[in-house]
């Protein structure tokens, strides 16, 4: 599998819990807590890696070449919008305007794949933020946590960009 956190790292589950726990060390100054992260880290390198896929071993900076093309749809009249197109500018990504999109007017960005896994919302803008690289993927996956992923959808319809339709269609905007 070459989407998502599988596209940077062969074990996110690994790295997500080691991460945590160094960051849990960190905070509470805990020499236990660091031992057990170490450990995992060890138990990762040594024995997990021997079972896994050639082609999932380590981290990746950017993501795998094999990951599956996207398009991501996003209003021009939009602010956000227009400063999210500018960051993902120059990624594998490829970037339309919404009123090129074949379908039914689109009230918020739309995220596809080539593989068929389509995207609304926060959740299309974190699939697109995944082409960037592993830095600005990590975060991104957080968004698209079950239930925090519609708790953000929530905060930017009421807070940022509240949906609209984005482009123009028999006469109605």
């Amino acid at each position: 599998m070459t989407s998502g956190p599988y596209a940077y790292i062969a074990n996110p589950m690994q790295v997500s819990a080691i991460l945590l726990l160094l960051s849990l060390a960190v905070a509470t100054r805990s020499a236990s807590l660091a031992f057990a992260a170490l450990s995992g880290a060890a138990f990762a390198t040594g024995l997990a890696k021997v079972s896994e896929d050639a082609q999932l071993v380590g981290p990746r900076t950017r993501p795998a070449s094999m990951i599956v093309p996207g398009r991501l749809w996003l209003d021009d009249d939009c602010g956000p919008c227009a400063a999210v197109r500018d960051r993902l500018a120059g990624t594998s990504l490829s970037l339309e305007s919404a009123s090129a999109f074949p379908g039914p007017t689109l009230w918020r960005a739309r995220y596809e794949a080539d593989d068929g896994h389509t995207a609304s919302g926060v959740a299309a803008v974190a699939r697109g933020i995944e082409h960037c690289g592993l830095l600005y993927a990590y975060p991104s996956w957080f968004l698209l946590l079950p239930g925090l992923d519609r708790l953000a959808q929530l905060v930017t319809d009421a807070l940022i960009a509240p949906p609209h339709p984005a482009v123009e269609k028999n006469g109605v905007r």
